[in-house]
């Protein structure tokens, strides 16, 4: 199993690392209410645990490394924020 090391970094697989990479833990000190930050932490863990087995579910079914899998969902993602962008500023 993965450990947690310093800044919330995980060692382990390359789809556990690209979960954590993409689900960072919280920084002591940025959840506003301070008794909600294991809380946040717990999220982001789950999160991780997610992430590390769509992408591998995605690989495994399509024979595609898990890293142009991780950079093809964030481009989409990348693209949906721009057109928001682009739709508030056709309101400004």
């Amino acid at each position: 199993m993965a450990q947690v090391k310093a800044g919330g970094y995980m060692a382990g697989t390359v789809t556990e690392e690209l979960a954590a990479l993409r689900n960072p833990l919280p920084e002591p000190g940025t959840v506003t209410h301070e008794d909600c930050y294991d809380d946040a932490c717990e999220q982001a863990l789950e999160q991780r645990k997610r992430d590390t087995l769509r992408l591998e579910a995605a690989s495994d079914d399509q024979q595609i490394d898990p890293l142009l899998l991780a950079l093809k969902d964030l481009k989409a993602q990348k693209e949906a924020v721009d057109a928001q962008i682009r739709q508030l500023l056709a309101y400004g």
